[in-house]
């Protein structure tokens, strides 16, 4: 399992599926520093636009990282991803917390191995306080 900002970024080209599991920062000053925090230090937004063959679904299961700055809305991690080619993006907007996080991805990767999309698995995933954020980015 990767956990430098270099494998995770390597592991990412040309994936199906990635799920990425880290503390997460949006950068309102500017969204393209926004990041999540590996083993090794930061993979930043901008470093996304490095991908080749980005992964056709991404999970960033991280604090704010779904959220864009309200004059630049397509600007952030999630925007990168669309805009590289990512057919979805599943991000958190608010704040998650790390104790409901394992149970509510477990419960979302189930649906998406029965066979729903993931809009549909995230729609059927039961949601706490601490998970509500959760959103479906992209063709879904």
């Amino acid at each position: 399992m990767p956990r430098t900002a270099k494998d995770v970024h390597e592991a990412m080209e040309g994936a199906s599926l990635v799920h990425i599991a880290a503390h997460g920062e949006f950068r309102a000053d500017n969204a393209l520093f926004s990041r999540l925090r590996l083993e090794d230090g930061p993979l930043m937004a901008y470093d996304l636009e490095e991908l080749t063959t980005p992964p056709e679904i991404i999970v960033l299961s991280a604090c704010d990282v779904g959220r864009a700055a309200a004059d630049d809305a397509v600007i952030g991690m999630v925007g990168v991803l669309l805009g590289l080619g990512t057919a979805t993006v599943i991000a958190s907007v608010t704040p998650v917390r790390d104790e409901d996080a394992p149970a509510f991805m477990l419960a979302f990767h189930r649906g998406l191995a029965a066979g729903l999309s993931p809009r549909q698995a995230l729609a059927a995933t039961p949601r706490t306080p601490g998970t509500a954020g959760f959103l479906c980015f992209g063709a879904g």
